[in-house]
């Protein structure tokens, strides 16, 4: 990572050594989408480190994990300058929605086209405004609507930047994970910046729980890379899955889960029951092979395919 001495500047302000400030910024000319960049610039020299969240807009968790987190700063000690876009997706966060204008997803828009779509604009200016002054990109998300995940780090283990920012975050387990096209995430690395998606937790609420483990999460990664004189927590084993995927429903019907999050199960193990409510029949779903369940349907209606469990399959690092 390369390291910031002295004034930062960003989208057209100079912040001072040892200070605090928000920038607001206007993401594209269709729509007025704007939202507010929070930068903390240390009294010392350090990397440039970037936090996104609510790139969806009813994820919530990650706003509290970052907003908690620039509060407890202080930039008289810190090494470097975190640049912080709680809220990226305004529209969605106030229409309690993913998506923006109700349709676009703009994790699937990047690195954007400035005289494209409301999403492509938005992804532009966010990419080539803040992203591309960044050394590192950490994009915080949960499970999207009625889906929930277990705290864990979205990572492309082929880059070796990659592999070695998330092992800073000990306690949070790793899935091997190429990035999707279009997301902040697949552009972040084709521009040669180290980015990891933080996924933690469901969509539409804060789970304070949750929001307390990222948070920890964070300030381990800042301690590992020497922007806090506090050291990271203790080492502790961190899981890295290399392989899986979903377990879908094969019919319709009323999901009543049975295994939780993290659980490690063995194959035949009972997971879940589909119940069809008219024909009084119950279905069971039986995990198909030893795996951790890292993801899961809340109880619900589910119709045939949708995705109940997503699975991990283990490897310890040598």
């Amino acid at each position: 990572m390369t390291i910031n001495v002295g004034s930062f500047e960003l989208l057209n302000t100079h912040i001072r050594p040892a200070t605090r400030c928000t920038i607001q910024l206007d993401l594209g000319k269709i729509g007025g989408h704007s939202t507010s960049v929070e930068i903390i610039n240390g009294r010392n020299p350090g990397p440039v480190l970037c936090l996104t969240a609510a790139l969806h807009g009813d994820e919530l968790n990650g706003i509290e994990i970052i907003r908690q987190l620039m509060q407890g700063i202080d930039p008289e000690i810190f090494c470097g300058v975190i640049v912080a876009v709680p809220v990226v997706n305004q529209d969605g966060y106030h229409h309690k929605t993913r998506y923006v204008d109700g349709v676009g997803d703009l994790n699937r828009s990047f690195p954007g086209d400035q005289n494209g779509t409301c999403c492509q604009q938005m992804a532009y200016t966010l990419f080539t405004e803040v992203i591309s002054h960044c050394d590192a990109v950490i994009d915080v998300h949960t499970g999207s609507s009625g889906r929930e995940n277990l705290p864990q780090l979205r990572v492309d283990l082929s880059i070796k930047q990659n592999e070695v920012l998330s092992s800073g975050f000990s306690r949070l387990s790793i899935i091997q994970s190429n990035p999707p096209r279009g997301s902040l995430r697949e552009a972040s690395s084709l521009s040669g910046i180290p980015a990891l998606v933080m996924e933690i937790g469901g969509s539409q609420g804060v789970e304070p729980e949750k929001v307390l483990l990222g948070v920890e999460a964070l300030q381990a990664l800042l301690g590992s890379i020497e922007m806090t004189a506090v050291p990271p927590f203790d080492p502790e084993f961190q899981r890295v899955y290399y392989g899986g995927g979903w377990i879908r429903s094969e019919r319709e019907g009323i999901f009543i889960a049975k295994a939780c999050l993290g659980d490690v199960v063995q194959a035949g193990d009972i997971l879940a029951e589909i119940i069809d409510p008219l024909l009084s029949t119950t279905y069971r779903v039986e995990a198909p092979l030893h795996c951790t369940i890292l993801g899961r349907s809340h109880n619900q209606y589910v119709g045939q395919g949708t995705g109940l469990f997503r699975v991990g399959i283990e490897r310890v690092p040598i």
